[in-house]
Formats: structure tokens, sequence, C-alpha cells
């Protein structure tokens, strides 16, 4: 069969015209949201003969493996907000309504389904957990009706750790051959008893606390190096002069398992966290790390739902990659959304690679930036409005 073309952000599929755009959008028109990867996983199944209805989609970043395959009513795992809003956009923008099959979270179980489609993460760990998802539902399925799951990746992107995870859960996984730098793991004959989704917790300690948190959430085996750098200078100098008798308020941006806010809070006891994040596992494991009469946890990729002028202090270890793409575009855009959410006094502190140069692009959104203290691979800024 051959292979259907894809140009820029359009593909001819099933006799009609699609369009596709990325979310976040990006400046960087290199980044395109489709792949070969996407392409040979369309060309796997659109070649397989099994009953397509319900098809399991995981890691479909922009929707675009949703978008073509509408009228198959597949299930959609969504593991991060900005991939729901991708979503969003490219239904609408091909003029499709919701979708007509199940939209479900990453911890969430599957409905039978003969077939799903994944495009490998960066994380092997996520990885992982989409594999439990769908060897859950598998354990269950007709034995005459065996499901295979599609694994599609870029080939530089390959690491003999995909087999090795995949033959944990599968008794078959076979590599096909590149087309266009692309290949597919199609994995079958699941295993039964093999851990389920939320099962896959690490923990890790940090001082006299230990923190969970689920497979895919960054830093599995110790709490991040720059986060351990900021935490280290914050106890050392009173976290940044924020009072530990007044109401304060705090917002944790990109807040990962929130060990920065589990920290800030056991010396303040009168403070106020609000802490988000775009990966949905990542507020998962905030929910079991936080006081929960004192911090409010958002799923969400920006601060949209956070008021103006509302807030003492915003701290964060920002994300600089999307996926395998080092892109500091998202990191700028939390920046202009804290400035908005600042008090005339409150302050922005950021803890990064120095190499990000994030300096110049803050220069050009607050009246006071400087840097408190660095070596010779991160630095902690702090930036007033």
């Amino acid at each position: 069969m051959e292979l259907p073309e894809f140009k820029l952000m359009r593909i001819d599929h099933a006799g009609r015209t699609y369009r596709f755009k990325r979310y976040p959008e990006t400046n960087n028109h290199s980044l395109q949201p489709i792949s070969a990867a996407d392409e040979l996983l369309l060309s796997g199944y659109q070649s397989s003969k099994v009953d397509k209805k319900g098809t399991a989609l995981f890691h479909d970043r922009f929707g675009v493996l949703a978008c073509l395959l509408h009228d198959d009513k597949p299930q959609f795992v969504s593991t991060f907000m900005s991939q729901q809003r991708a979503l969003g956009n490219n239904l609408a923008e091909n003029k499709l309504g919701p979708l007509p099959g199940e939209e479900l979270g990453i911890l969430s179980k599957l409905k039978a389904s003969q077939i799903g489609l994944l495009r490998v993460p960066k994380s092997l760990e996520l990885f992982e957990l989409y594999l439990s998802q769908f060897a859950r539902m598998a354990a269950t399925a007709d034995p005459d009706k065996p499901p295979v799951l599609l694994a599609g990746f870029m080939t530089r992107h390959f690491t003999p750790a995909l087999l090795k995870i995949a033959e944990r859960y599968a008794n078959s996984v076979e590599q096909g051959r590149a087309v266009k730098k692309a290949r597919v793991l199609t994995i079958g004959e699941f295993k039964k008893n093999t851990p389920s989704p939320d099962e896959l917790i690490h923990s890790i300690t940090y001082g006299e606390r230990t923190y969970q948190q689920y497979y895919g959430v960054f830093s599995a085996n110790h709490i991040d190096y720059a986060t351990q750098f900021l935490l280290e200078y914050a106890e050392k100098n009173d976290w940044f002069g924020l009072s530990a008798s007044e109401d304060t308020r705090v917002v944790d941006i990109a807040c990962g398992n929130g060990v920065i806010g589990a920290e800030l809070m056991a010396g303040r006891p009168k403070a106020r966290l609000i802490s988000f994040d775009d990966l949905s596992l990542a507020t998962l494991s905030a929910n079991k790390n936080l006081p929960s009469k004192r911090s409010r946890i958002i799923w969400d990729d920006g601060l949209s739902q956070i008021a103006d002028d509302s807030t003492d202090l915003a701290i964060t270890n920002p994300p600089f990659h999307f996926g395998h793409e080092t892109n500091i575009e998202v990191s700028l855009s939390l920046f202009k959304q804290a400035k908005r959410v600042l008090k005339p006094n409150g302050q922005l502190i950021i803890v990064s690679n120095r190499h990000l140069n994030y300096t110049s692009h803050l220069r050009q959104l607050f009246g006071s930036v400087e840097t408190l203290m660095d070596n010779p691979k991160f630095e902690i800024l702090r930036a007033r409005p």
C-alpha cells in the first residue's frame, strides 16, 4: 500500500483534505504537527483487518490521528492539557464535532479494543504506562480476537530499552522496516498479571520527606538537580523573604510532583498555594504530596484560572523540552502569564539551565531582573514587575 502524502500541515485522507496546527503554537516552522511516524501508524491501521471501532489512541499530541479516525469512534487517551486543547483546535479546524468515542485519562480503564495506536513518547516511563493501560484491557479480551498495539517512532529516537519494556508486557514484539526514517513496533500476545497504571509509582526522598510520583513525571529517581539547587538556596535565604506569619499567596508553575510547594509550605503555615502542570500525572502526583487544606492543584497548561494581581510569589523550574524538541517558547509564555498574576510587589523566581539565557527574555517583560545564585550549570533568577 502506498503511504498517504503528508504536506506541511495538510493531509489528504479518505477523500478529504485535513489541516492541522500545533498547540501551543510555535514560531519555528520546521516543527510540524505531523511526522513520518504518524504516516506509518496510519498505514498500519489501514492495512489491519481487525474491527477498528473504539481504537485506542495514545500520545496523539496534536489530535492528528483522532481527527483522521473520527468516524471509527476512537478512545483518546488524554495525558496533557495542551493535548486536549490541540485536539479541540484541530477538530474545529476540520469542522468535526466532538469525538464520538471516549476521551479517557491515563489511569482510566479502556473499553474493549482490537487495535491501539501509540506515538512513542520521549519518556520511556510514559511509554511503559501506556503499555500497562493497554495490557490491562487486553488481559480480558476475547482470546479469538487478541488486541494488537502499533507503536510508531522516528528511528533516531530508537533505544533497545523500548524492546525490553515492551517484552515485559507482551510475548510478541516485532520491529518493522524503516520508512522515511520511521518505524513501527507491532506488539501483541499481551501477558496477564502485569502492573496496572496506578501501580507504577516511585517514592523519592528529599530531606526528611518522601514524595510519591507516577511513572512519566519528570526526574524519576531523584529530585531534579536544578530543583535541589533552588531548594537549597531558598532554605538558606528565608524563601526569598516570604513571610512565615502572614497570609501569602504562592503559585508553583509546572509543579511536577509538588516538591517545591511542599517544602515551602512546611515552614509557612499561613501560606496558600496554587500548583499546576500540563501533565495530568504530575498533578495526580502533587495531590499525594501537598497539604490538601492549603493547596489548590490544577491540571492546566497555563495561568488562566489565576486572578490578576493575586500572587506574592510565583516560582518555577520551567519546562524547556516539548517531547524530543528543545523549545523555550512554552516557558516564555508562562513567564508572560506570571507577570499578569503577580502583585505589584510580587516576584517570579526561576531556576534554569544557564545556557537557556532566560535573562535577556525576562528583561523584555519585567522591570527588574537579577541573578540570585548560579553555578556552572544552573542559575536562580528573580524578576519583579
